[in-house]
């Protein structure tokens, strides 16, 4: 399912996914996109995990709009009770999460609070409006501080939607209709079975 390589780099490895794996990938995306809805998209106070958040969000960088030049930006969450600091190291097309200050000089801040930021990346509010209002400050230079929100992806899973606001799902989820227990004409047996 995953093969290993060493890094192209030299310093420890770097993970593939194959044939097999690569199979699996619509299996995985559908399995995402369930979680988002039923689970991920209904964001609660006892899910603040910044790590996790920003694991997802580091993920999610819009590479192909990011400087010509290495930018690193600190996140500081307003509400971590353990008053963790995280730093994207944006160097296109290298995106690295650091938990730990590797004494990089900080072009941008950025300070949410976890529900703000989660609720952007799960696209229940736009990036620039939070911004605007002043409810996640960014600051640095002028120009960072304007593109930053181009940078910022959100969840690839945002497209499966709400079970409130997606037409196609039953109230208990998708209607499959091949996993219907009807029997197969003229046998009284269940399809897949003797």
């Amino acid at each position: 399912m995953i093969e290993r390589r060493p890094a192209r780099d030299g310093h420890g490895c770097e993970y593939y996914l194959t044939p097999a794996g690569e199979e699996l990938g619509p299996v995985v995306e559908l399995l995402g996109g369930w979680g988002y809805r039923w689970a991920l998209g209904h964001y609660s106070e006892e899910d603040r995990d910044p790590e996790t958040l920003m694991w997802f969000a580091h993920r999610q960088i819009n590479v192909d709009r990011l400087p010509d030049r290495k930018v690193v930006v600190r996140f500081e969450f307003s509400d971590d009770p353990k008053g963790r600091q995280f730093w994207l190291i944006l160097d296109r097309p290298q995106v690295d999460l650091c938990l730990r200050d590797e004494g990089f000089d900080v072009n941008l801040d950025v300070q949410p609070d976890l529900v703000t930021f989660n609720r952007v990346f799960l696209g229940h509010l736009d990036l620039r409006d939070a911004i605007r209002r002043r409810l996640i400050r960014v600051e640095g230079e002028p120009g960072l501080v304007r593109d930053f929100p181009d940078w910022i992806g959100i969840s690839p899973f945002v497209r499966f939607g709400q079970p409130e606001t997606h037409p196609g799902l039953h109230p208990r989820g998708i209607r499959w209709p091949a996993l219907r227990h009807e029997p197969v004409s003229g046998t009284g047996a269940m399809p897949g079975t003797p």
